[in-house]
């Protein structure tokens, strides 16, 4: 439903449009779910509930009528009344479910695009228990926890128009720092979307499900212009006709946003692999670990995070914190480690309703209320800022400001797409074939696997091999860094800005990103995305930081029983196995395949 140029919602009669949300991104066995929904034509429709694939329940014909969504839904969320409720079977299995909406009746077929169709989803976590023995079981069935990127969701979820990046409601060039502009304007200003984001709201289409075929952000192919603006096309640089509709050329197809994150872009296809390789995959959300935390984490040797994970909690990194301290596992193929949320609870919402997000971002020195206070910790802004103090390394061994783009707009697009690898005998490339210097991934192998956004650390060359200064809080004994692929943030001014504010700002004005030098911004110009290893206390992070290491997993174009790159398969599987082993790793990098003394 698109809103005209005063912010008004527009009724297309023409048009037969289906939407819904639920009050929950997860549930538990046994919770129950309430649907709410609007649609302009059809009165009556039904919900496939899907999951792997297969329709495992249909409800029955649902009664809807037309509701207006608020002006600003996006943050006040749609108060739309509930139409269903559904109790989840107790023995269901853990995973991610995606509900269908079709229209059905007389109106099935109305307007000028067809039948109406909505899509939504929601995570069903693993029951709560007590029960110690789980983590062996776990261990024996190659269990493993995949924890959904359900706040970087919410964070480019543009429907009803804005997002944390781009709003109507701000007129000019909704993205300021895609412009020289980024370097003069005062640092609030960057922020072109909205602070607050409901989740009581419809996710814009393109995020749950996508066309096979749909192109990634990282261009796959080198020198190639018509793919490169077709990308572009799509993105869009984000016109307020796409922030408005939410959709792409004005078709409810895909919005212009689902290629930074979503379902369908990333965890699915991790999924789909490691299901196929005999690994079971349980899920919960990014809040289910900030709510039930270590009452689940402790159940699981591994946990995994997949894919564009940017936005974390304070209380999720205690979670995983402690659980790495007591020997936990994760392994972490995802990049972008930068944001930090806080939550809180939604006034328009039900009780049971899930809290809106929060995240100042850019202009957080000056805009979040806790600037200067006991809470100043949980100040919404880059990790690696000193105004926050808990640098991303000292969580997954990476800082998010010290990488970001590659292959995306004019940062470094021709880029190899792989990684250069510097220690070939580490334990997870075994069986890899890789040698000193080789390039994993990339696109002359058909699987770029570095690019978009990306996470690494301050580092040195010593005798052609790669260690971490500490300058950026990283712990220089505990990492070790295995692969290498650069980054070029000049093509984004007011992200370059920033990261010259978090990584070297000492002022209370260069903290919060106002007048920098040119040589803390030409410095920031340069970052990097890296492969590495990390331990914390008794446990063990094997990190690639980089969006996109699963296009390696991908099932290849021409033969689709093999992945895009049988390297990084033979890596990922070397990483899940050897974590899964209940064999303790060892306080010193013997297992390495390198003398202690020479490391």
């Amino acid at each position: 439903m698109p809103q005209d140029g005063q912010g008004r919602w527009l009724v297309q009669t023409d048009r037969s449009e289906l939407w819904m949300y639920t009050l929950s991104e997860s549930y538990e066995p046994g919770e129950i779910i309430h649907i709410h929904a609007s649609s302009t034509i059809c009165r009556s429709f039904q919900v496939d509930i899907v999951r792997d694939g297969k329709i495992v329940h249909t409800t029955e014909t649902i009664s809807v009528n037309f509701h207006k969504a608020p002006t600003r839904a996006f943050e006040t969320g749609c108060g739309w009344p509930e139409v269903y409720q559904f109790k989840i079977p107790n023995d269901w299995p853990s995973g991610f479910y995606i509900m269908n909406g079709r229209c059905v009746g007389p109106n099935n077929d109305a307007g000028l695009n067809g039948p109406a169709l909505a899509e939504h989803f929601f995570v069903l976590r693993p029951s709560l228990s007590d029960d110690r023995n789980l983590v062996t079981k776990h261990i024996n069935e190659k269990r493993i926890l995949l924890i959904c990127s359900t706040n970087t969701w919410t964070s480019y979820n543009n429907w009803g128009g804005a997002n944390h990046y781009a709003s109507f409601e701000k007129t000019g060039n909704p993205r300021l720092h895609y412009s020289d502009e980024g370097f003069q304007v005062p640092m609030e200003e960057i922020m072109a979307g909205n602070t607050i984001l409901s989740n009581c709201r419809p996710y814009s289409p393109g995020m749950v499900t996508l066309p096979d075929g749909y192109p990634r952000l990282p261009y796959s192919a080198l020198n190639a212009p018509s793919e490169i603006n077709n990308a572009s096309v799509i993105r869009n640089m984000i016109s307020l006709e796409g922030v408005d509709r939410g959709v792409l050329g004005g078709q409810q197809k895909a919005s212009s946003w689902c290629q930074s994150t979503g379902w369908a872009s990333y965890e699915r296809f991790f999924y789909e692999w490691a299901v196929k390789d005999g690994y079971k995959v349980d899920m919960i959300s990014n809040r289910d670990l900030h709510r039930y935390g270590r009452k689940i984490l402790d159940h699981y040797k591994v946990c995994v995070c997949i894919g564009h994970d940017e936005y974390w909690s304070s209380g999720m990194r205690d979670e995983i914190d402690g659980y790495l301290d007591d020997g936990g596992r994760v392994a972490r193929f995802a990049g972008n480690f930068y944001w930090q949320i806080r939550y809180e609870a939604d006034p328009n919402a039900p009780k049971d309703g899930a809290p809106r997000q929060i995240c100042h971002k850019y202009g957080a020195a000056k805009t979040d209320p806790v600037m200067g206070t006991k809470d100043q910790h949980l100040l919404t802004y880059e990790w690696e800022s000193p105004l926050i103090g808990r640098p991303g390394c000292e969580t997954f061994g990476l800082n998010g400001a010290m990488g970001l783009y590659a292959r995306w707009l004019r940062s470094n697009p021709a880029n190899p797409g792989g990684f250069t690898i510097y220690r070939p005998q580490h334990w997870a490339l075994k069986n890899s074939g890789l040698c000193y210097g080789d390039m994993l991934g990339g696109a002359a192998q058909d699987a770029v696997i570095f690019g978009f956004e990306c996470d690494g650390l301050d580092y040195r060359i010593d005798d052609g091999v790669p260690f971490p200064t500490g300058n950026d809080g990283a712990n220089v004994e505990a990492t070790r860094i295995i692969g290498i692929g650069l980054c070029d943030n000049s093509g984004l001014p007011g992200d370059q800005r920033l990261n010259a504010a978090v990584r070297y700002g000492k002022t209370p004005d260069e903290l919060a990103g106002e007048n920098l030098s040119k040589e803390m911004l030409k410095r920031a110009e340069r970052g990097n995305g890296m492969i590495v290893e990390f331990y914390r206390g008794k446990g063990r992070v094997f990190h690639v930081g980089s969006t996109e290491w699963i296009v390696g997993l991908q099932q290849h174009r021409s033969d689709p029983t093999q992945c895009k790159s049988k390297m990084v398969e033979v890596i990922t599987q070397n990483v899940l196995n050897r974590f899964l082993d209940i064999k303790p790793f060892g306080t010193t990098w013997d297992d390495f395949g390198e003398t202690v003394a020479r490391l």
